[in-house]
């Protein structure tokens, strides 16, 4: 018994320190900031949808939203090579989440006057800005400053933690819009109070992260300028990531959209939303550390994981398609937190496995493909912002049959989104 007491206490200052020990790693930092920037994600802008919603009423107004968003994350990183920048990943990071703290106090500057769609644009610029940085921060630190073998781990891990910031997160967002408006706050006609409450409560977020963020030393470096990266687009060796990336992007940003307002409509209000949020992401960081064992353990192939990811998702959508009410919502919510993320972390990972090969084969920096790959991005969210636009225009203007029509075409493109990863895999 002596030995057991012992032992455990070892055990736990062990522990301990390993604890401590990875307050120092580069890991930890990179964790302290994705983090970081999903913390506010998830607490603020949640709610974009909504907000955007309450004050135009249409579903055409959010689509022209999001292409603003996606204009500027691509038109940012853009610049970023267009001006031949070299700089710090930690550098980047806090500039993301001072884009956060500017966005916050634009909205509360104007929220009175946030009643027409010209004023809600900048929202998205500012937001759009923010994220191009934080892309390239976050993708050059996976390409960069991890190894391949790690980049499986990592992700798992980073999800299970991401996983679990929904669990609460959402609620108490959605608790402030409904509950905490300040007597003395501007008001809108549009919006409940408790938005500025809760852009307000982001801002002193976003300072506070700022003042304890830490130091990464690892560089972004696009001094090789923007001809590189566009030259991969009409590079025959890049056909096959090229195609993948497209249709994935094109997909998902579609759905962003889509599924966004379904939500909202289905749950009525905000903090309906929050919760059900909460609810559905409970069990998720528990699931990925779970998978993370799994995959440590038996070292399952990437394609794998992928499969059960796609096979889940099509699965989903078939019963929100025969059930286009709280039963259909909760089936799609349930795979999304849990079996979906698995489809796209093991996607991404074997299309950096191929940056890899191609950085080696023809001797270039890494750098170079995180434009190319936004580029890709870009293309693929346009063809959403198209689609989008053209369906409200010449199909239908009733929402929820529009709701049927997008699931129908979503079980398609998710069926045959497997044979392009199979080609680069």
């Amino acid at each position: 018994m002596p030995y057991l007491i012992f032992y455990t206490i070892d055990s736990h200052f062990s522990k301990i320190h390993s604890i401590l020990k990875l307050f120092k790693t580069k890991n930890f930092n990179l964790f302290y900031y994705i983090i970081s920037y999903y913390i506010f994600a998830i607490l603020v802008l949640t709610f974009d949808i909504p907000f955007v919603y309450r004050i135009s009423g249409t579903f055409e107004s959010i689509v022209y939203s999001h292409f603003v968003y996606f204009f500027w994350v691509v038109f940012g990183i853009f610049l970023f090579y267009l001006f031949k920048l070299k700089v710090k990943v930690s550098t980047l990071f806090r500039a993301s989440i001072l884009s956060l703290v500017i966005l916050s106090i634009y909205v509360m500057f104007f929220y009175s006057r946030l009643t027409t769609f010209s004023l809600i644009l900048p929202i998205f610029a500012i937001r759009g800005a923010g994220v191009s940085l934080f892309a390239l921060a976050f993708n050059v630190s996976y390409l960069d400053g991890l190894k391949d073998k790690q980049r499986d781990k990592f992700s798992l891990m980073l999800h299970s933690i991401l996983t679990a910031l929904p669990v609460f997160l959402p609620i108490i967002g959605g608790y402030i819009i409904d509950n905490l408006a300040i007597p003395s706050s501007p008001s809108n006609i549009y919006l409940p109070n408790g938005y500025f409450t809760l852009y307000l409560f982001g801002a002193l977020l976003g300072v506070t992260l700022l003042i304890f963020s830490p130091a990464i030393k690892i560089y972004c470096d696009s001094t090789s300028g923007v001809v590189k990266p566009l030259s991969f687009l009409f590079n025959k060796k890049f056909d096959r990531i090229k195609n993948y990336q497209i249709y994935t992007i094109y997909s998902n940003a579609t759905k962003g959209t889509v599924y966004g307002l379904l939500g909202f409509l289905i749950l009525t209000n905000e903090f309906n939303l929050g919760l059900f949020s909460s609810i559905i992401a409970l069990v998720g960081s528990l699931y990925f550390l779970f998978i993370n064992k799994v995959e440590k353990k038996y070292h399952v192939h990437r394609i794998k994981f992928y499969i059960f990811g796609i096979v889940g998702e099509v699965i989903s959508q078939i019963v929100l398609f025969l059930n286009l009410s709280l039963i259909g919502l909760l089936a799609r919510s349930v795979a999304t937190t849990l079996i979906i993320p698995l489809k796209n972390i093991f996607a991404e990972n074997i299309v950096r496995k191929n940056y890899d090969t191609y950085s080696k084969e023809l001797n270039i920096s890494k750098s170079n493909f995180l434009l190319y790959h936004e580029l890709l991005c870009f293309i693929g969210r346009f063809l959403s912002f198209v689609t989008l636009i053209l369906f409200i225009k010449f199909v239908t203007t009733d929402v929820f049959l529009l709701f049927k029509y997008f699931i129908i075409l979503f079980i398609i493109l998710d069926t045959f989104e497997y044979f392009f990863i199979k080609k680069i895999d």
